[in-house]
């Protein structure tokens, strides 16, 4: 075979590589379009102190569509084995070994069986996304499809203002909560941030006709949480694109740098100022609507298994089994919360210190891999500053991480295996 002919083999990009760009697509459209729209209006979640999710909705669609997801994409990847490219050493045993003792946890979980299928959901959601990035050429090809998603759902949710009433705390459109519609419009705000980067001229178009609706959606949501990050994250990642594009520092050594005299300030340490200030500050509640006495309780049990934890996603939520059960009834919210509100505080409750210590060298690993897409693609790597910093904000607050059925989960997905990925010289961004 000639020289020319081997280039135009590993330039070309032939329908399964163009199918596997379009996996994450497919899964982003199942999770914040197809799914809510049809079982999340007849769910009434539990932080609306209706209980957990009763166990007899067995969600039909999810054992349909995940398994011929994941087959889809193994059938690519055999296909397309002569295109694999290779793991990061370090990046391929962070992998491999946090996402192997997340299922190792169903050996002690509260409930095994509940371990084993929300693992196997992960893992088939994780499958495909590994096909999506081993045969795809370059992130935007991925980027780009899951624009159109995020682009379709906010116009939906904009359109149903009128048709679906809002709920007693906010607008949820076609959404269960308010939050979820929060999380998903400031995903697509961020999104169009990206698509105003881009030198396509109907996605910078599409993008800036997207701004108001998401600023509309927020504002009827009523999300604070989701408000506030919108404000303050794409300041923060300008800011850390800044300092790594003139400075050279890297992204790990601003968030700690940063992250650090936060801690202090918020601990109490400074007399009359704590958390509890901000929380005052932001929604005249200085518990985080509740989340305190979660916290609370959450740290308690997590010192009763500090290295191991209680299993993935086997903490809450378990009926009789879970550990919130047993608490007395004027615990209300302590007690029907389907996580605690606090995504570090939730790893540490399901794989305890071993899975907390796993999944923060996987989260150096993703900044590590930010500062190098911002040098190659200043308009990339600040829309990947954007998202990291915002999945570390939002999991102070909320649970994203390591979640089945969430977009921003999938996103913190998608980022650790492109970071773990070698590229072997290709052109990646």
């Amino acid at each position: 075979m000639s020289i020319a002919s081997v280039v135009e083999q590993n330039t070309t990009v032939n329908y399964r590589q163009r199918l596997a760009a379009l996996l994450p697509a497919m899964l982003m459209a199942y999770l914040v379009l197809i799914w809510p729209l049809i079982y999340a209006r007849g769910i009434v979640p539990a932080d609306l102190a209706t209980g957990p999710l009763p166990p007899e909705h067995s969600f039909v669609l999810n054992r349909l569509f995940f398994p011929a997801l994941a087959g889809v994409s193994v059938l690519l990847l055999i296909a397309e084995r002569h295109r694999l490219l290779r793991f990061h050493l370090a990046g391929f045993f962070l992998v491999t070994g946090f996402f192997g003792y997340l299922c190792m946890t169903a050996l002690w979980a509260l409930a095994p069986s509940v371990t084993i299928s929300k693992a196997m959901l992960f893992a088939m959601q994780g499958i495909a996304l590994l096909v999506a990035v081993l045969l795809t050429r370059r992130v935007e090809d991925m980027i780009k499809p899951m624009f159109w998603v995020l682009a379709v759902t906010l116009v939906i949710n904009f359109l149903a203002i009128p048709i679906i009433p809002s709920t007693p705390i906010g607008y949820a459109g076609i959404f269960s909560h308010k939050n979820m519609l929060g999380s998903v419009a400031v995903m697509g705000g961020f999104f169009a941030l990206y698509g105003l980067t881009r030198s396509d001229l109907l996605v910078r178009r599409v993008s800036m006709a997207l701004m108001p609706v998401v600023l509309i959606l927020l504002y009827l949501s009523d999300s604070k949480t989701s408000i506030g990050l919108f404000v303050m994250v794409p300041l923060f990642a300008l800011g850390a694109v800044f300092m790594r594009r003139y400075f050279r520092v890297s992204l790990p050594v601003l968030i700690t740098v940063v992250a650090i005299p936060a801690g202090v300030l918020l601990s109490g340490a400074i007399p009359g100022f704590s958390y509890h200030t901000v929380s005052r500050i932001i929604s005249h509640d200085g518990t985080f609507t509740g989340r305190t006495d979660v916290w609370a309780f959450g740290v308690k049990e997590a010192l009763k298994r500090p290295l191991t934890g209680f299993g993935y996603q086997s903490f809450w939520g378990l009926g009789d089994k879970s550990p919130a059960s047993k608490l007395p009834d004027w615990t209300g919210f302590v007690k029907v919360t389907p996580h605690a509100h606090n995504g570090y505080l939730d790893v540490l409750l399901q794989g305890g210190m071993i899975a907390l210590t796993l999944f923060a060298l996987l989260q150096i690993m993703v900044a590590l891999w930010i500062d190098k897409t911002t040098d190659r693609d200043i308009g990339l790597g600040y829309f990947f500053n954007v998202l990291f910093l915002y999945m570390l904000l939002q999991n102070l607050l909320e649970t994203a991480w390591l979640q089945g059925l969430s977009g921003s989960s999938m996103l913190v997905t998608l980022m650790i295996l492109l970071a773990a990925v070698q590229r072997n010289g290709e052109r990646w961004v």
